[in-house]
């Protein structure tokens, strides 16, 4: 006889035992959950599961939908792979990268044999994400060797991914399959493309911004905010990652096996003071000036920032 396990689910405020095995989804459909939105994880002991999860003990669980922030991030990464998916179907010697977080999207580049971006080649890729999405197509996690998931990254063209995986000190690894695509994200995702049910993709400089759902009013896209000042700091840093050879945590690590790492720091050191030396100037030439702002969260730097920016400024006179 299988064992029955003793769940208390918060959304409902009831016990309940059921079999071994069960899984999420089995217990939302018992329970008659309601929620204003799809309902895309769980907390199971207060630990983020997705719904293919199977109870194996006694467990409290709560389920949450895309208002939370733990549903929003698995919604995101969500649509990061229908993305993948989208840009591989139609050019498939072409590589989407997502990057920074900007005017409350994501801003995505090209790279490969297709990376220039258009607003016809934007227009392709949404029309492919929808056709996607309306085929309600599930997300499979599964568990592989890590020498497989290396062998494999690199068979697709995924160099950067390959390295991290052959850094790396498990033996096992964690990837998701949507139909013919196989990728790793740092977390779980949705059940399936189908409750994606609102996004946006269109033109953004150089490259397009991928927009998403607000939290408060999923219904609605997050507003876009123009962040001109904060896309030029985010360039200048892509470039700088590029001169120190260190764009990923696979890079950062072939520093430290190499003893290579103490360089890298000098390197960042002086491009970081040469900066400061840059604001410094910047302030002197505007003379009428007596009052510099300095902002950042707490132990980001603030009071070190100062202080080096008061000597450059003693430099300057």
């Amino acid at each position: 006889m299988r064992k029955l396990i003793t769940i208390h689910c918060e959304n409902s405020d009831t016990g309940k035992q059921y079999l071994l095995g069960t899984s999420l989804h089995e217990i939302i459909a018992d329970q008659k959950i309601k929620s204003d939105y799809p309902i895309l994880g769980a907390f199971v002991n207060n630990e983020v599961e997705e719904l293919s999860y199977e109870i194996f003990k006694a467990k409290k669980i709560n389920f949450f939908d895309i208002t939370h922030k733990d549903g929003m991030r698995m919604y995101v990464r969500s649509l990061y792979f229908v993305l993948l998916k989208a840009v591989k179907d139609l050019y498939p010697e072409t590589n989407i990268m997502v990057g920074h977080s900007i005017s409350n999207g994501y801003f995505c580049e090209l790279d490969g044999k297709h990376k220039e971006i258009t607003g016809k080649r934007v227009e392709q890729i949404k029309k492919r994400m929808l056709e996607i999405i309306k085929q309600d197509i599930p997300f499979v996690r599964k568990e592989i060797l890590k020498c497989e998931a290396v062998k494999m990254f690199e068979n697709s063209n995924a160099p950067e991914k390959a390295r991290l995986f052959r850094q790396g000190g498990t033996i096992f690894t964690e990837v998701y399959s949507l139909d013919n695509i196989t990728d790793f994200f740092y977390g779980y995702l949705i059940p399936s493309t189908g409750l994606l049910t609102n996004f946006g993709l269109e033109t953004l400089k150089q490259g397009m911004l991928l927009r998403v759902p607000d939290k408060k009013n999923p219904k609605k896209l997050r507003p876009l905010e123009n962040q001109d000042k904060l896309f030029d700091v985010f360039s200048e840093h892509k470039e700088r990652i590029k001169i120190l050879n260190a764009s990923n945590i696979g890079r950062l690590n072939e520093h430290v096996e190499n003893k290579t790492v103490g360089t890298l720091i000098k390197v960042s050191e002086a491009l970081h003071e040469k900066k400061i030396a840059e604001i410094a100037e910047k302030i002197k030439l505007g003379s009428s000036k007596r009052l510099v702002l300095i902002a950042g969260p707490t132990s980001s730097g603030k009071t070190t920032f100062s202080k080096r920016l008061q000597i450059q400024l003693m430099v300057s006179g």
